[in-house]
Formats: C-alpha cells, sequence, structure tokens
C-alpha cells in the first residue's frame, strides 16, 4: 500500500514539474507579429480621375416673353416635342397694326421729303431764271444811263429827243428790276438743313418699320420647339401678356446629355479630349467621354476683386462628358465620374495599401522572405488605379509584401502571415 502512494506521489510531481516547464517555455517564447502578404504580379492598371459634376442638355433653349398676350398654351411641364412642334401662339393683332403704323408714318415722312426735294429744287430754278434777267435788265440800264451821260455831255438837239426817250426806258428798266428783285425775295426759302431733317425722319420710319417687321418675323405669331426634347418649365397663361422680363419656357434635349465638370488645377493637368469616362448615376452606369475643356480656368471672384487678387483663388476648369445613350439621366442632377486618364498592361504591380510614403516623396514596401524575414525595399512607382499601383524599379513579380504594415516593423523581423 505504501509503495502505491509513493508512486502516485511521484506521478503528481512529475506532471507538476513538466507544466512547470512548459509553462516556463511560454512564457519565455517571443511572439510573432501576425501580417497580411500578397505577391508581387503582372497585371493591367488603369489610373482613374475620380470626380462629378451636374448632368446637363447638350441642347437647351429659354424663351422670354415679348410683350405680347397669349392665345394658347399646347404642351405641359413633361411633354415630349418634336422640332417644329407649336408650343405658345400669341394675339399679333398688336404687331401686324404696329406694322401698318410704321408704315404710314414713313409714307408721311417720305411724302414730305419729296415736296422739300422738289419745292428746293422749283426755288433754285426760279432763282437762277429771276438772276438771269436781273443780270439782263440791269446791264441795260447800265448801258442806257452811260448813253444819257454821253449825250448830256454831247448835247445836239437830236441827242435832247434821244435823252426824253431813254429817260422813259430808264423808268421802266428800275421798276422791272424792283419787280425782279421782289420777286426773287418771295421765293419759298427751303435750307438743306431742312431737307437733311426729313431725310433723318425717313430713315427713322424706316427703322420702326423694320423694327415691327422683324419682330413680327421673329415671334411668328408662336414659339416652335428648335428641337427634339422636352419641356421642363412654363410660365405661360392664356390671355395674359407675357412680361419681357420673365422666363416663359423651356425645351431641353434629353437625348443629348453631358456632364459638366469644374476641376481643380492638378486634375485640370490631367484632362484631354478624348479620354474614355464612365458615368455612374442611381445604380446605373453610363459610357463616355470628354468632349470639352476649357481653354481658360474661371473664378468665383469676378470683376475688380479678380484682378486684385494674385493667386488662382477658387478658380476651376471647365470639362464636358458627352454621355452615349444617356437614358434615365435626370438633367441638373450630379452624377459620379470616373475618367481613364491612362492604361497600362502586363505591368508589374502592387496592392496601393502595401506602399508606405516617406518624406521628400521616397516610396517603400516590405517584403517577406520564405523564412518570414521581413526586409525594406525603396520602390520607383508608375501610374496608380484605386486599388493597385505600378511599380518600375525595385520589385519583381512573385515576391511577398505585407500589406498595411505597421509603423513599428523593422528591418529583419520575424513575422507571422495570416489570411
Amino acid at each position: 500500500m505504501k509503495k502505491n502512494n509513493k508512486v502516485i506521489i511521484g506521478l503528481i510531481i512529475g506532471v507538476i514539474a513538466i507544466g512547470s516547464a512548459y509553462g516556463y517555455y511560454q512564457s519565455t517564447k517571443v511572439k510573432l507579429t501576425e501580417v497580411k502578404a500578397a505577391l508581387v504580379d503582372k497585371g493591367d492598371i488603369e489610373s482613374i480621375l475620380s470626380t462629378s459634376g451636374a448632368i446637363k442638355s447638350e441642347n437647351r433653349r429659354d424663351y422670354y416673353g415679348n410683350q405680347l398676350t397669349v392665345k394658347k398654351v399646347n404642351v405641359r411641364v413633361g411633354d415630349r416635342v418634336a422640332a417644329g412642334t407649336e408650343l405658345v401662339s400669341f394675339e399679333t393683332a398688336d404687331l401686324e397694326a404696329a406694322v401698318e403704323q410704321a408704315k404710314l408714318s414713313k409714307n408721311s415722312a417720305s411724302i414730305q421729303l419729296s415736296e422739300a426735294e422738289k419745292a428746293i429744287t422749283s426755288a433754285k430754278k426760279q432763282k437762277s431764271d429771276l438772276d438771269a434777267q436781273i443780270n439782263r435788265t440791269s446791264a441795260e440800264l447800265k448801258a442806257v444811263s452811260e448813253r444819257m451821260a454821253y449825250l448830256k455831255n454831247n448835247p445836239t438837239p437830236e441827242g435832247i429827243i434821244e435823252l426824253i426817250e431813254l429817260n422813259q426806258k430808264v423808268t421802266i428798266l428800275t421798276e422791272t428790276l424792283q419787280s425782279l428783285n421782289t420777286a426773287k425775295i418771295s421765293i419759298p426759302a427751303v435750307s438743306d438743313g431742312q431737307v437733311n431733317l426729313l431725310r433723318n425722319t425717313v430713315a427713322t420710319a424706316d427703322l420702326a418699320v423694320r423694327t415691327a417687321q422683324n419682330r413680327l418675323a421673329v415671334t411668328g405669331g408662336s414659339i416652335k420647339a428648335p428641337f427634339d426634347g422636352v419641356v421642363t418649365y412654363l410660365n405661360a397663361n392664356e390671355g395674359q401678356t407675357a412680361s419681357i422680363q420673365n422666363l416663359l419656357i423651356t425645351i431641353m434635349d434629353d437625348k443629348n446629355i453631358r456632364i459638366e465638370l469644374a476641376l481643380g488645377k492638378i486634375d485640370s493637368e490631367k484632362i484631354v479630349l478624348g479620354q474614355s469616362a464612365k458615368i455612374k448615376f442611381s445604380g446605373r452606369e453610363y459610357a463616355g467621354s470628354v468632349s470639352f475643356v476649357s481653354p481658360a480656368a474661371s473664378s468665383s471672384i469676378t470683376g475688380l476683386a479678380s484682378s486684385l487678387t494674385t493667386g488662382g483663388g477658387d478658380a476651376t476648369l471647365s470639362a464636358y462628358i458627352r454621355v452615349e445613350q444617356p437614358e434615365k439621366l435626370t438633367i441638373d442632377f450630379d452624377a459620379d465620374v470616373e475618367i481613364l486618364l491612362e492604361k497600362k498592361q502586363g505591368v508589374t504591380r502592387i496592392p496601393i495599401e502595401a506602399l508606405i510614403y516617406e518624406k521628400g516623396g521616397v516610396t517603400k514596401v516590405f517584403t517577406i522572405s520564405e523564412e518570414g524575414i521581413v526586409k525594406p525595399e525603396y520602390v520607383t512607382t508608375g501610374i496608380f488605379s484605386p486599388t493597385f499601383v505600378e511599380v518600375t524599379e525595385g520589385l519583381k513579380a512573385g515576391e511577398k509584401i505585407i500589406l498595411s504594415p505597421s509603423q513599428d516593423l523593422k528591418d529583419g523581423e520575424k513575422v507571422k502571415v495570416i489570411d
């Protein structure tokens, strides 16, 4: 019995000793840092610019009032219309009356001008005729006066008789000359200034006619759809005057859609015409491409304040993405846009979360050897995608790298890779 007790006690002591030894071993064992890893591989990378913009129509036409009374409204907001469809018609009697009134005013002014031109022509002719008669009469009177002076200086019996006759003639010529001068003075005076004034009146009246005709022609009695589209705004009521200050109707082409972007300086340097794009809206995706890039940036600061600023401020560059097959895109809402900047195939790449940035733009990763030993490797990068980055120097396909590495990792440290 005593022998059995000794055996049991020995076994218990042995178990305790083994447990203590194992506990000591576990307490002295180094715990390895657990990391997630991935392999450097070869594959494709697409460099993407992610942004957002406003959904806009490529064709939009806003019509304002024309001070005419609305006769008929043929559409409602949301109606789809074909090019040439009459949207709103107007009462044009006032416009037509204005055209006729302008024509009457022009005709009256033209008649006055014609009469004035005839009067001045007639007056000039009358004055010319009278001047000729005055000159002839004056010359004859002068000749008679000179003859009388001669006869007085050389008296003879015959000369006395001639003097009596010449004296009567002088009286007649003097009266004639006075009558001619009186007739010349009485001719109605029409100055060139008056004629020019009448010509200006005719020109003004002609302008009024053309203005009235153009207004009638432009209005055409109605507003018609310039292209296929949808009515998005309507503020026209039958029987009311359409004020020129108020927007009357808007039509948009919802089959030709673009996304309008406002890009900052860095992003704008990456955009060129023709780049393909992906548009995301309300759970749907659409294909598109860059169709316009503004040649100059615009600022939210305008006028004098803009000229006084020295920096770019909030300046942005406008760019348009034309959307292919834009069904169910809601105009004026925002849409997400991914522009393909560059695509490379079969390049060395790593997951983007493996990359570490240091001061001065230096980048590195941590590689893992087959024994689990960590080593930092400095790398040169190429293009980026949302998930991968191209490595042009520093790594080879097949090497194992740490994902989202801790800042506490050290060169030569042993780690444990977990899934």
